[in-house]
């Protein structure tokens, strides 16, 4: 029976407008009524995390910056963090600074940006994410910027290249890849993003399991990008969204619709709302079973 619920937000939860819709809403609440901890795992900071989620009544934890976080709801309090080492952290900046690259640098769950960067946003971001960013991110000069950086501990550094143009980025992860016992991921929307290699959402999720005395077999998680692959595999239900790439699905145990079908909601009418069925897949016309490649130990 399935206890802790892993939810990826973007091309997930949310459907391709960033919108949460009331099916995948009204399946969440109803799994929460029903005594199952739903857990948004997302690879945004806290102050990224869209209202409509953290407002839906009863999700208590929050995993967040693929997985560098653990924090309880409403307090924001983070339980579990995974910090970049300070000097892999300054390579890392130093290495950026040698690029034309937008910068943001996820401190204690809030986003800084330089300002010197955030007037050249519309050159590195789509237009469906700058109301997102330009009012959840903490802007700030560039002395001063540099300064918060070098002062704080830093849970995950995203970097995007300009639109259509990523020549940069071969080069980029060709530096970056020479710094040992990183995660170097490249998402979907034009973000690049690196933590520790001890931050992932598999272990995120492993870890408040264990802190809720579940194990894999109670935990389900559903997602469609490279970050998500660490927790599809951990849970004993590793659900792929129907849009997701090959690879992604082949690290899932099932698959559903997409995220602009409700694949969320008709996951977790099967797996949850609707008893205990996770000896069999779902039907063809709603989901199908895909290569079962992690057993569980």
């Amino acid at each position: 029976m399935v206890k802790l619920l892993g939810l990826d937000m973007d091309g997930t939860t949310l459907n391709s407008d960033v919108e949460l819709s009331p099916a995948n809403r009204e399946a969440i609440i109803k799994a929460i009524d029903k005594g199952v901890t739903v857990v948004p795992v997302t690879g945004r900071s806290f102050g990224l995390v869209p209202k409509e989620v953290l407002n839906i009544p009863g999700i208590e934890f929050l995993i967040t910056s693929n997985g560098a976080a653990v924090e309880v709801l409403p307090q924001s309090k983070q339980i579990y963090r995974e910090f970049l080492p300070k000097e892999k952290s300054d390579r890392i900046i130093s290495i950026l600074g040698d690029y034309d690259t937008f910068d943001e640098i996820i401190i204690d769950g809030v986003d800084y940006i330089k300002k010197s960067d955030m007037d050249r946003m519309k050159d590195f971001i789509e237009p469906d994410y700058w109301d997102l960013i330009g009012k959840n991110s903490v802007v700030l000069e560039d002395e001063e910027f540099d300064k918060k950086i070098h002062d704080s501990e830093i849970e995950k550094i995203t970097f995007r290249l300009p639109l259509n143009d990523e020549s940069q980025r071969f080069n980029i992860f060709n530096r970056i890849n020479e710094i040992p016992d990183l995660i170097t991921l490249q998402q979907a929307e034009g973000t690049n993003e690196i933590t520790s290699s001890n931050a992932n959402k598999g272990s995120a999720l492993a870890y408040l399991g264990n802190k809720l005395g579940l194990d894999c077999s109670e935990i389900m998680a559903v997602g469609d990008s490279n970050n998500d692959i660490p927790m599809l595999t951990f849970a004993d239900i590793g659900v792929a969204m129907g849009q997701a790439e090959d690879h992604v699905k082949r690290s899932a145990k099932f698959e559903t619709l997409t995220n602009d079908e409700d694949g969320v909601a008709r996951a977790i009418e099967h797996f949850i709302l609707n008893g205990d069925q996770t000896d069999r897949a779902m039907p063809d016309e709603i989901v199908k079973k895909i290569k079962k490649v992690y057993e569980v130990a």
